[in-house]
């Protein structure tokens, strides 16, 4: 998964904010919790707020992730839970 700024999310509300996920490469090892059941090494941690991009990549920073973007159907499914 790589950074795409305009594909960062998969649900938007009425106003246009967007579900908050991040994600990071972990060698195998995740978070409790955070371990993709999809993709082995992959780790997913989302929030239960909307946000918009900027905030998004500031928040995903601040643990260590970056937001993901979804280029098929197993990302898809990884982020989507």
């Amino acid at each position: 998964i790589f950074l795409q700024k305009s594909k960062f999310h998969t649900d938007t509300d009425s106003t246009g904010a967007k579900q908050l996920i991040c994600h990071y490469d972990s060698g195998y090892i995740c978070d409790e919790g955070e371990q993709s059941a999809d993709i082995p090494g992959k780790c997913v941690a989302t929030a239960h707020e909307k946000t918009n991009v900027a905030d998004a990549e500031q928040y995903c920073k601040s643990l260590g992730m970056e937001i993901p973007s979804v280029n098929n159907g197993l990302e898809n499914k990884m982020i989507r839970g």
